[in-house]
């Protein structure tokens, strides 16, 4: 957890690494994507609060990248081949999106790289919202 105190906070920035997964519900992993989704609405809110110190928090949201990650013990089990390959993305352009989006003056603090990735995370957040308007 980050702690600020709001005295002497200089101008800097704190990313932090969420997943898509924080943007839907996914039963096989319920716990994951729950705390996923606390790191993002912390981000926003720590956001609010340290703007005015020219901080600039964001919230990586990126979907499946192309490391080691997913070889590790925690994902005994999980196919990568069953993961379509547009899905898939480089960690250099992952870095890149996430670069980019600071860099912008009114910076996204929630930063979802990949168009297939966008598309995904809109496509489950717009079902969410059909749910909570009884659409």
């Amino acid at each position: 957890m980050v702690f600020f105190d709001k005295t002497c906070v200089k101008p800097t920035t704190k990313s932090s690494v969420s997943f898509d997964s924080s943007l839907a519900p996914f039963a096989s992993i319920a716990v994951y994507s729950g705390t996923k989704s606390f790191l993002n609405a912390f981000s926003e809110a720590l956001q609010q609060e340290v703007r005015s110190q020219g901080v600039k928090i964001q919230s990586l949201c990126p979907g499946y990248i192309h490391t080691a990650f997913h070889t590790t013990r925690y994902f005994d089990g999980f196919d990568a081949a069953s993961v379509p390959d547009e899905y898939w993305m480089q960690a250099d352009e992952v870095v890149s999106e996430s670069l980019a989006a600071l860099q912008q003056d009114d910076n996204p603090v929630i930063v979802v790289p990949g168009a297939n990735n966008r598309a995904m995370a809109r496509a489950a957040l717009e079902k969410q919202l059909q749910q909570v308007s009884g659409e």
